[in-house]
């Protein structure tokens, strides 16, 4: 896994974030930018309250996020949302 992208203590998303987003994630499962971005710093932080703060937003926002990611992609909690991300990352579909 790839480092945080961060200029100071702020999130950079990655070059392939948008990639990703009009293709694999977004199409299929209708996550919005933000569960995006979100789930991109939840996969190099692996961590809802790390990727929170890498985002600057609430724990509680991190929460909704991974809340709603799991249900639209039909994951079981974290550790299904972290596996299918690393699945994506293996396929060459998300950032490695």
């Amino acid at each position: 896994m790839k480092p945080l992208s961060q200029e100071g203590n702020e999130f950079t998303p990655s070059p392939m974030l948008e990639e990703a987003w009009e293709e694999t994630l977004a199409g299929h499962f209708k996550l919005t930018r933000a569960e995006l971005r979100f789930a991109e710093a939840f996969y190099q932080a692996a961590s809802i309250k790390a990727a929170a703060e890498s985002l600057r937003v609430g724990y509680g926002t991190g929460r909704q996020h991974m809340h709603a990611i799991a249900r639209k992609t039909g994951a079981s909690g974290q550790v299904g949302v972290m596996k299918g991300l690393c699945s994506l990352a293996l396929i060459g579909k998300w950032p490695a």
